[in-house]
């Protein structure tokens, strides 16, 4: 019977190693709306026999992007998304909020609609206008205009499950 060489088994076994923890981290971060990247990095794997390059998996979380102008209902909304597991950007007003946008890649955005300057529904619309793919929550207070058609409208107070169940349905469409 013919054994493999050193670095075969390494490999076997880093390859099973990874290949499990890939089986338990998707179960785990399908729940928090992220995804996995592959990483693949050079490695010197002289102690084995072999060099080359190996991979790897790092999870990803989606980004979120809340907007408020009211710094104590914006850090509360910022404390409850990332207690979802999601990454969360802020910007205290409509347009940091696009300034955002474009230097960086948002998968969602949760804004409240009464603002000065800028509202959120007129925020959404040139969001929209730029990227109809990036779903938008608009948050109120008060009873106001009726929103886009493809803004999702909450009431505040909102509650985590109420958001959980909103990022979920929009980021898993």
């Amino acid at each position: 019977m013919q054994t493999r060489p050193k670095h075969h088994r390494e490999f076997s076994r880093r390859f099973f190693t990874i290949t499990e923890n890939w089986r338990r981290s998707e179960q785990a971060l399908q729940a928090f709306g992220g995804f996995f990247c592959l990483r693949w990095e050079p490695r010197d794997y002289s102690g084995v026999g072999v060099k080359g390059l190996s991979w790897g998996f790092a999870a990803v979380a989606k980004v979120i992007l809340v907007v408020d102008d009211d710094a104590g209902v914006r850090e509360t909304a910022v404390e409850l998304v990332e207690s979802l597991g999601y990454r969360v950007e802020s910007a205290s007003n409509a347009h940091d909020a696009l300034l955002s946008i474009q230097s960086e890649k948002v998968d969602a955005v949760l804004t409240d609609v009464m603002m000065p300057g800028m509202s959120g529904f007129e925020l959404a619309k040139r969001i929209h206008a730029a990227d109809p793919d990036i779903p938008i929550i608009c948050a109120t207070g008060y009873a106001s205009e009726s929103p886009p058609d493809f803004v999702i409208l909450l009431q505040k107070p909102y509650r985590a499950d109420t958001i959980a169940k909103a990022l979920e349905s929009l980021l898993m469409a």
